[in-house]
């Protein structure tokens, strides 16, 4: 129950990161940003150690025992998640819609085909990928999670205002 409680946050973060701006993949790496929180030196620690050279960092406590991180490595956008314990929980990142697995690209343009897809995020948790699409038609703006077997699950539906 814990972990789908995590989940259910993380994702909820995820698409709200989706839905407050356009990042991609190949935008310019950001100046370096100091910490909007301290955080506990085991969680530094073990950023550190798995994403050493990372910058533009920025800290964010998420729930009371999950802190979220956004920062830059290798030149790309990422998104991480710690317990209190250090523990790394999730990862995201802003992928192209042509990485997505031919089964998830298959079902979607099945069973959404009126709407356009608009960002796609790659979330990294217990081992298993999934992924985080944000798509649109002119009524409304879904996010949906989707598996690399295919299967689609609408996360969070928004009308949209024209």
């Amino acid at each position: 129950m814990k972990k789908f409680f995590i989940s259910a946050a993380l994702l909820s973060v995820l698409s709200s990161v989706v839905f407050a701006g356009n990042v991609h993949s190949g935008d310019p790496v950001l100046p370096a940003r100091k910490n909007t929180i301290n955080v506990g030196t085991q969680i530094q620690s073990s950023f550190e150690k798995e994403f050493t050279g990372a910058s533009s960092v920025k800290w964010e406590r998420i729930q009371d025992h999950i802190y979220q991180v956004g920062f830059s490595y290798n030149n790309e956008r990422l998104n991480a998640f710690y317990d209190e314990d250090g523990q790394l929980v999730a990862t995201g990142r802003f992928i192209n819609e042509n990485a997505l697995p031919s089964s998830v690209k298959k079902n979607l343009a099945h069973k959404y085909a009126s709407y356009e897809l608009q960002q796609v995020i790659e979330v990294s948790q217990n081992n298993e990928t999934s992924y985080l699409l944000v798509i649109a038609d002119e009524q409304s703006k879904l996010t949906v999670q989707a598996y690399n077997n295919g299967n689609l699950i609408v996360f969070k539906k928004e009308k949209r205002i024209l």
